[in-house]
């Protein structure tokens, strides 16, 4: 495992996962979210983040967290691992509650992005297994099965369990 992408529904530890794959195998973690958002989380211009993406993509080692659909195809063509985290989404729900009242400071968003949620983000939250997850595990990570390492994680166990046989 050398260029990871990283993707699932907002709450889902995917930062989380970055960060623990990064310590464990030495590869820079990049979290979309602090790459792609300005202060309370405006998104910088869709050409400047395809500039910025591809090149971290260029690399030799690199792990991505996030989606950003419309840069998810380059990723994946480029990544020899795809980790899904396919949580149910009563628990990213909470997980996104539980962090915004937390006095941790998140690092994988840009300064200026304050712990909340609006109700755009949490309906993006609530419609994320509808409208791009489903696709995802049924249409988009088959076309890849044969050329990539790809893991669906569904629960913290799976987490745990893969974290564990990561050499």
């Amino acid at each position: 495992m050398q260029r990871i992408a990283i993707i699932g529904n907002g709450g889902s530890g995917k930062s989380t996962l970055a960060r623990k794959l990064s310590a464990k195998l030495n590869i820079p973690a990049y979290h979309l979210d602090k790459i792609f958002l300005n202060k309370n989380y405006v998104n910088i211009p869709k050409p400047e983040m395809t500039i910025q993406h591809n090149n971290i993509i260029e690399n030799d080692k690199w792990i991505i967290d996030g989606n950003y659909s419309h840069t998810m195809g380059e990723r994946f063509e480029r990544a020899d691992t795809i980790i899904m985290l396919d949580f149910p989404t009563w628990l990213c729900v909470w997980r996104i509650y539980k962090r915004t009242f937390s006095k941790e400071k998140r690092t994988d968003v840009p300064d200026g992005c304050a712990n909340t949620v609006d109700m755009k983000f949490l309906s993006w939250v609530l419609g994320y297994k509808k409208r791009a997850g489903n696709k995802m595990l049924n249409e988009v990570l088959p076309q890849y099965k044969l050329e990539k390492r790809i893991y669906v994680l569904r629960n913290t166990k799976d987490v745990d369990k893969f974290l564990s046989e990561v050499k």
